[in-house]
């Protein structure tokens, strides 16, 4: 993984301010992923543009 998308998700996390007790650990981690899915997909198509 790219330095940038680990940057990206250390300055998300501290923007959250991440608390492993809290029940919704699950929904941030699935914010994370889907996060990750979004960059993924976004850096295929920009490597891919629509003609």
């Amino acid at each position: 993984m790219p330095e940038i998308d680990n940057r990206a998700i250390v300055a998300k996390r501290t923007i959250y301010g991440y608390d492993m007790d809290k029940p919704d650990l699950f929904i941030s981690l699935m914010e994370e992923f889907s996060h990750a899915i979004f960059l993924l997909c976004r850096r295929i198509t920009s490597r891919q543009p629509y003609s």
